[in-house]
C-alpha cells in the first residue's frame, strides 16, 4: 500500500511537467502562428499604389498623381506595359494611381486629352485637367519617371 501511494505521489510532479511542457509547447505554436499571421498582415497592409480600370470619381485620389494609360486590347506594346505593371504592382508608390482606359471606348476623353493613338498616358489632377502627357513606355519604371 505504501508502494502504491508513494508512487502515485512520484508519479504526480512528472504529470505535470508533462503537462507543463504540452501547454509551453502549445504556447510556442500559438505564438508563431500569430507571428505568421502578423507578418501575412503586415504584407497585405504594405501600402502601394492602384492600377484600375478607370472611374470619373477622381477626388477618391486627393493627393495622389493620378496617370490615366490609353490602351487597346489589339495594340502589342499595350499589352507589354500593362504585363509589366500587373506584375510589378507592389512597386506602385502609394501615392500613385495608373487607370487604365479603353482606347477604342473613351472617345471623349481621348477628344478631351488630345489622344490620337493607343499607348499613351496622361497625367491629371483631380479636377481631370491635364499636366502631362507622353508616349510610350515599356516598364513601370518607364511610366514612374515622366511623373511630374
Amino acid at each position: 500500500m505504501i508502494l502504491i501511494i508513494g508512487f502515485s505521489i512520484l508519479n504526480k510532479p512528472s504529470q505535470e511537467v508533462v503537462n507543463n511542457t504540452q501547454n509551453n509547447a502549445d504556447s510556442a505554436v500559438a505564438n508563431t502562428s500569430e507571428t505568421d499571421e502578423s507578418n501575412e498582415s503586415d504584407q497585405l497592409n504594405k501600402t502601394s499604389g492602384l492600377y484600375a480600370k478607370y472611374s470619373n470619381d477622381l477626388k477618391q485620389y486627393e493627393n495622389k498623381d493620378i496617370i490615366l494609360f490609353f490602351k487597346a486590347d489589339w495594340c502589342p506594346s499595350c499589352r507589354v506595359i500593362d504585363a509589366d505593371i500587373k506584375a510589378s504592382l507592389s512597386d506602385i508608390p502609394e501615392n500613385v494611381v495608373i487607370l487604365e482606359l479603353n482606347y477604342d471606348k473613351e472617345t471623349d476623353l481621348k477628344k478631351k486629352y488630345g489622344v490620337t493613338t493607343q499607348h499613351i498616358f496622361v497625367q491629371i489632377d483631380t479636377n481631370g485637367d491635364m499636366i502631362k502627357k507622353w508616349s510610350g513606355g515599356n516598364r513601370l519604371e518607364d511610366v514612374l519617371n515622366q511623373i511630374k
